[in-house]
Order: C-alpha cells, then structure tokens, then sequence
C-alpha cells in the first residue's frame, strides 16, 4: 500500500509520496526474523549451535523477503518456494543494492541448514562464526527496517 500526502502551508502545496510496496507485510516478515533472531541468540547461549543455525536461517530468510517485498514482483508475493528468495537476494547482491557480506550469509546459512537440522553430515562451524553470523543477520534486519519504516 502506498502512502500519498497532500499539505497546504500558507499558499503552496506539498505532496509526500511513498514508492515502497507491501510496507506492512515487509514489517510483519521483519517482526519475526526478530522473533527469530533473538531464538538463534538464546540457542548459541545454550551452546545449541544446530538450534541456533535454524533459527538464524529462518530469521535471514525472512529479512530477505522483507527486503524483496518492497518491489512490486507478484512472483515474490505468491512464492511457495524458497528457491524464489534465494535467486531474487542473490540478484540484488549482483546488482549492488544487498551488501555481499548480508547475502553471504544467508547462502553459508543455507548450506550448513541441512547438515545442522537433518544431520546429514557433521556440522563443523566455530562459534565464531556463528557469532559473526548472528550479528550480520542481525545488521541486515535494522537495514531492512530503515528502508521500510514509515518516514511520515
């Protein structure tokens, strides 16, 4: 949903107009990639580190559909795959809108998932790693969000 503001200041007009699409359902994938953030936080504290890579996979996947939602692509809203997120976020790094480091993850995520959740084989990650993956999950969440806040 757009937002279209007209304002009359003494004798001129101002119009406020947001481009972004899909802003509250962009917030609403944002809220739990929070949600699920803060999961993969409590989970490393444990020293649950397949815990911890399941959640932090689900909570950057949600923040890249958040951040693809801002684009009218009806193939994104409609999307029952998650191939789809995959593809679209990794373009976007191509193009130069998603910094590497943010779409790095999420791919090394993406990879270690299987391994962490369905032990297909053994899952070889630091801790540091996965301290350094948090906090990159967590910095592109506040990016998304400041793209899709409202200004007005």
């Amino acid at each position: 949903m757009w937002a279209c503001y007209l304002i009359a200041i003494r004798s001129n007009w101002y119009i406020f107009y947001n481009f972004i699409y899909n802003r509250e359902e962009s917030q609403a994938h944002l809220l739990a990639a929070k949600e699920f953030l803060y999961a993969a936080e409590m989970s490393f504290q444990a020293g649950f580190f397949r815990a911890t890579i399941d959640n932090l996979v689900s909570a950057s996947e949600l923040s890249a559909k958040a951040y693809l939602l801002r684009q009218p692509d009806k193939v994104l809203v409609q999307a029952k795959s998650h191939d789809v997120i995959h593809k679209k976020i990794n373009l976007e790094r191509r193009l130069g809108n998603v910094k590497s480091e943010h779409v790095d993850t999420f791919n090394m995520l993406r990879n270690l998932r299987a391994d962490a959740r369905y032990l297909h084989s053994a899952l070889t990650i630091t801790s540091d790693n996965l301290i350094v993956m948090l906090k990159d999950v967590g910095e592109f969440i506040e990016c998304v969000n400041r793209l899709s806040e409202k200004k007005l």
